[in-house]
């Protein structure tokens, strides 16, 4: 009795992990449909916070990292902030300021539609619909896509993944070009995106997302705030007069 009261425990584990873990290929209609959804939900989503890590590397028989970034984006309503390899973006009705810290450069621009809360959106629509194969692979819960490009197009692989609460975790992208380590090997270069710290009700500080940081306006006009003085500032705002 015990036998097989455990043989029946067994096959019903053995199951589990089998119907928990799965493996097909979709074509892209079907990927577009569940990708959707992740855009969806982030145009939705009038308030949240998420930590964005970027690093690039070489992959060859070891994975060697050239740059790593820490950064983040910040959504309240209509109000985005995000930072990421020294370059600060603050959005906020009618404006979008650009802050360069690497190249000490400030700009003032129109809004950009390509903002968070629309990226994936564009991504699936423009870059990925490209794809000669796409392969699906659920483990508990979680969902990896994995599209396969032509030999041609500057990208060979692209790995999207999304955890338990559909909330896309890493992006890994290899991209059609060999570089020479320093062992005199090739080697790909790889680029990764990773998601984490995912927060849909923060507390942020009132001045998280106030241009008067770094600019005050006069009259239309912007001017530097003293610490940033010894920037440039471009005023690249999209003038459109009506007739």
């Amino acid at each position: 009795m015990k036998k097989a009261l455990i043989i029946i425990v067994v096959f019903i584990s053995f199951r589990s992990v089998c119907v928990a873990n799965s493996h097909k290929t979709i074509s892209y209609e079907e990927f577009q449909a569940e990708f959707g959804l992740l855009s969806k939900r982030m145009e939705t989503q009038k308030k949240f916070s998420v930590s964005v890590s970027y690093s690039s590397y070489e992959k060859g028989s070891t994975e060697v990292v050239h740059d790593h970034a820490q950064g983040f984006v910040n959504r309240d309503y209509y109000k985005v902030h995000s930072s990421m390899m020294g370059v600060q973006t603050i959005q906020d009705g009618g404006k979008r300021l650009v802050v360069d810290s690497l190249n000490r450069i400030i700009a003032m621009a129109s809004p950009d539609s390509m903002v968070y809360m629309t990226f994936f959106k564009e991504l699936s629509g423009k870059v990925l619909a490209k794809a000669i194969k796409i392969d699906r692979l659920e483990d508990g819960g979680n969902i990896q896509y994995r599209l396969k490009f032509d030999e041609n197009m500057p990208v060979l692989n692209y790995v999207i993944l999304i955890d338990q609460s559909k909330l896309i975790r890493k992006i890994e992208i290899e991209f059609n070009r060999k570089i020479e380590n320093a062992q005199g090997a090739k080697a790909s270069l790889n680029v990764r995106i990773n998601f984490d710290n995912w927060n849909f009700r923060p507390v942020f500080k009132n001045s998280e997302f106030q241009f008067e940081r770094f600019v005050s306006e006069r009259n239309n006009k912007f001017y530097l705030q003293r610490e940033y003085s010894g920037y440039e500032f471009l005023d690249q705002r999209l003038h459109i007069s009506s007739k």
